[in-house]
């Protein structure tokens, strides 16, 4: 029988156990005693493959919950989810000059094509289009982006429904179009002599 000190109570000791037992899910693995290095600090020796392999075993159900949920909420996330599709229209643009009774007139210099498309003015011809009464409900949904190589703009709308996608970014194409043609329209008018 274990003697107790001054002080205690038979409830505060304990007997020493040099290890937890197994249902203890803190487990620790014994420290080990640091080795000196060549520049008088000290570091672990390297750990070696079994013991890896050990460490693994032990952790298994850890490791085997943290894979079921991860699955699991992949699964989840992927089936909530709504797919989102894109369509992208693509349009060149060339250099127009316009004429007035045959004599042809200065280059006419178009509007950065980027900005053009994001204007009231195609927003709410493609709204027209698409027979929506807000325009502001599918700009969100549309970008323009320049290739710089070949000069054409790309015109990428994004939907939950492809058929819906697709249609946005024809209705964008066609309104931004018909923009650029009513804009050269009115400058080769002003600049045509009376």
């Amino acid at each position: 029988m274990a003697t107790l000190l001054p002080g205690e109570t038979s409830m505060t000791r304990t007997a020493h156990r040099p290890w937890p037992s197994r249902a203890d899910p803190f487990r620790r693995a014994p420290l080990r005693s640091p080795r000196p290095s060549g520049h008088g600090t000290t570091s672990e020796p390297p750990l070696t493959f079994r013991e890896f392999l050990s460490t693994l075993w032990r952790r298994r159900l850890t490791i085997a919950v943290c894979i079921v949920v991860a699955v699991v909420a992949a699964l989840a996330y992927a089936k909530v989810r709504t797919p989102q599709y894109q369509s992208t229209a693509t349009i060149q643009e060339n250099a127009i000059s316009g004429t007035a009774s045959g004599t042809p007139s200065s280059t006419v210099t178009l509007p950065d094509p980027v900005q053009e498309l994001g204007s009231t003015a195609v927003q709410q011809r493609a709204a027209t289009i698409l027979g929506d009464a807000s325009a502001s409900s599918v700009a969100s949904d549309v970008t323009g982006t320049v290739d710089t190589t070949t000069g054409q703009l790309l015109v990428t709308a994004t939907d939950g429904d492809p058929a819906r996608a697709q249609a946005v970014a024809k209705a964008y194409a066609q309104a931004y179009v018909d923009q650029i043609q009513s804009l050269v329209q009115a400058r080769s008018t002003r600049s045509t002599p009376s």
